[in-house]
């Protein structure tokens, strides 16, 4: 039953929420205006439009909002930038200009700066160095209420400086954001230093990455990585989803100066979907193999006690000319952190192996557990071009079934020989099962794969285009352990 209490304070909610959209306005900022000023003054349920084309320098910072309101700061010109389109670079003529003329953010939304729609501003710098561009949170919060929290970033461009780059585009260091249908490029860094487009350490999430444009020269997206000011915190519930995660090969004339890593890192991070999003050129430039993907727990030497890379998702994404498939870390060199349970399914992975790289596939080093590789089509090839490889710790529970691959050099693990031997002492309780090995022979591996002679014998529909559906002749239609079809299913 309800109570007449409950009655009346919902009697009080609407008429409080009445009256916060009364008061709600549209406020303009012309070029010249002042605008912290305005945003200083804004209420929740306002709206701040900002001249398309005008340009402001400095460091502007969103002052406190309680909320529940949202205020929503955006260009003049929405109508130019339709809903749920991503944007790009021939749409800032639509965009006011916010400039950082230093290394400090053109935005910074610190404690109490919440419920905020950032949309159709394009963000760069002015400062020919290692600049931070928007940053949520600080980085050094102490608390998770010190965080600002439900930030969406929507259809915004954000850019580093054409010829030497930036460091970061979004820091993200806040409770729950979202970064939506954004274009962030430019991102890197000449001096030899790691660079991201979008990333963060010191915030519990749950964070929205969703159709972006992510262009970074370190790691394109990272989590972790960094000693953590909240005990405890832990990048969570983070959905990956429809992005083009993109690095310029026109930047490999530069390996000297370009510090290039991969294009996703989590080193402490839980419950991350990973899903259709394009992958595309990582190459050897830094001190990694050139690997698309970094799932390699690490506890800073102790000062991050809770480290841990577990229960991701990946899914439905391509991943195209790179170094390396994944590399996975089971625990940090002196024990500390942990990974495991992982789902790697329905991914289609081309030229692995590309800029003369080692090309291996997947890698386990310390001891994972837990982890399912399904439904993938893969090319590998390289100098070092293994589907599996083992090292150190022994793994457990390390799944292989119903993939499309290339032999490569088979599978192989430190100190043991190639093929079943290798699986027997790094993966007890595993399988490799159900898989076609392409050029590979029985002898080499477990029992209970096929082992097609060629790419062609595979019976895909059209491999020289790129459409490695199976056709309804391939003899590995539908003779998955599930009774779909063995490999990448386009969806």
């Amino acid at each position: 039953m309800t109570s007449r209490f409950s009655l009346q304070f919902s009697c009080l909610s609407v008429l409080w929420m009445a009256s916060l959209a009364d008061a709600a306005g549209t406020i303009t900022v012309p070029p010249g205006g002042d605008l912290q000023a305005v945003l200083n003054n804004a209420n929740p349920g306002d709206v701040i439009r900002i001249s398309a084309g005008a340009t402001f320098t400095g460091h502007f910072t969103l002052p406190s909002n309680p909320g529940p309101g949202f205020i929503t700061i955006q260009s003049s010109t929405m109508g130019s930038l339709p809903a749920g389109t991503r944007v790009n670079p021939s749409k800032a003529q639509y965009m006011p200009k916010l400039v950082t003329p230093d290394t400090l953010p053109a935005l910074k939304i610190t404690t109490g700066a919440n419920f905020y729609r950032i949309q159709g501003i394009e963000f760069t710098t002015g400062h020919r160095d290692y600049s931070v561009i928007v940053s949520v949170g600080n980085g050094d919060e102490t608390s998770v209420t010190e965080l600002p929290h439900d930030i969406d970033f929507d259809r915004d461009y954000v850019h580093g400086d054409p010829q030497v780059g930036s460091h970061r585009g979004i820091a993200l260091n806040g409770g729950a954001t979202t970064v939506e249908n954004c274009y962030i490029s430019a991102i890197f860094n000449t001096k030899r230093q790691d660079t991201q487009a979008v990333g963060g350490w010191n915030g519990p999430g749950p964070y929205t990455i969703i159709n972006n444009y992510l262009e970074a020269s370190g790691e394109n997206m990272f989590f972790g990585g960094a000693p953590t000011s909240i005990s405890g915190v832990v990048p969570s519930d983070i959905l990956i989803s429809r992005n083009d995660i993109y690095k310029q090969t026109s930047w490999m004339a530069h390996k000297t100066d370009y510090w290039v890593k991969n294009l996703l890192e989590v080193k402490n991070g839980q419950r991350i979907t990973i899903d259709h999003n394009s992958f595309t050129n990582n190459w050897v430039g830094a001190d990694q193999k050139g690997f698309a993907i970094v799932l390699s727990v690490r506890d800073e030497s102790g000062r991050v006690p809770q480290a841990t890379v577990n229960n991701i998702t990946m899914t439905n994404n391509h991943i195209a000319h790179v170094g390396g498939g994944i590399f996975f870390l089971g625990h940090d060199a002196d024990g500390g952190g942990y990974a495991r349970d992982m789902t790697i399914r329905n991914n289609l992975w081309e030229d692995v192996g590309a800029f003369n790289t080692e090309g291996r596939l997947f890698e386990f080093v310390n001891g994972l557990s837990n982890i399912a590789l399904d439904h993938n089509t893969a090319f590998q090839h390289g100098s070092n071009a293994w589907i599996e490889i083992y090292a150190t710790a022994r793994s457990a529970n390390i799944y292989f079934t119903n993939n499309i691959v290339n032999v490569g050099i088979g599978i192989g693990g430190e100190g043991t020989a190639s093929g079943q031997p290798t699986l027997t002492y790094y993966d007890p309780g595993g399988a490799f099962f159900n898989n076609a090995v392409i050029g590979g022979s029985a002898a080499n591996f477990p029992s209970g794969n096929f082992f097609p002679p060629t790419i062609n014998a595979v019976g895909f529909v059209d491999p020289n285009n790129g459409n490695y559906a199976l056709s309804s002749s391939s003899p590995y239609k539908g003779a998955g352990t599930d009774g779909k079809d063995l490999g990448y299913i386009p969806q």
